[in-house]
């Protein structure tokens, strides 16, 4: 179990909510609070709520919006969309805003990994025609953490989803 089954997390790109809720209603004893660019994402995802009282969505930039510290931050299958300066921008805040005891797990896409990598290309095409991809390799991901200060674990995603898929476990280095 990487995620805490206790405390508050930040789900940094959280779309429609799904991933949240999950989380949500696997443990009432975290408090999570999903974050997306999206107005019609949060709307739906703010429609699934309903009575629980541990979750809440919120529209906007993550660096920008008024938010509490977390025990633990969520960024999955988000970072691929956004572009280089901006990647960097987003881990530079988050690495100031974490506390010595927080983590942050990040699943993102492997672009040294080919086979896999093209498979989740050809997704993302379908899903999102109109986007650029910002993909980095497992190293060059693993470089630019280190870079910014953090610690980093990684994990293979490979055996959890078909894609090109690395799991990233950081912490502030103290």
């Amino acid at each position: 179990l990487l995620i805490p089954q206790k405390g508050a997390i930040i789900d940094i790109g959280c779309g429609n909510g799904g991933f949240s809720n999950y989380l949500s209603l696997q443990n009432p004893e975290r408090t999570i609070q999903g974050v997306d660019f999206s107005k019609k994402r949060i709307m739906i995802a703010k429609k699934s709520v309903g009575k629980r009282k541990n979750i809440k969505f919120t529209l906007g930039d993550v660096t920008k919006i008024k938010q509490p510290s977390a025990n633990c931050y969520l960024i999955i299958d988000v970072l691929h969309h956004i572009d280089f300066q901006n990647q960097e921008k987003l881990f530079r805040f988050l690495g100031k805003k974490m506390s010595k005891n927080s983590i942050l797990i990040v699943k993102e896409i492997d672009s040294s990994n080919k086979i896999p990598f093209i498979f989740g290309q050809l997704l993302e095409k379908i899903l999102y025609p109109k986007e650029k991809i910002y993909a980095r390799s497992n190293k060059d991901w693993e470089a630019m953490f280190r870079s910014l200060g953090l610690s980093v674990k990684v994990l293979s995603g490979a055996s959890y989803f078909p894609d090109s898929t690395c799991i990233f476990i950081l912490s502030r280095k103290n």
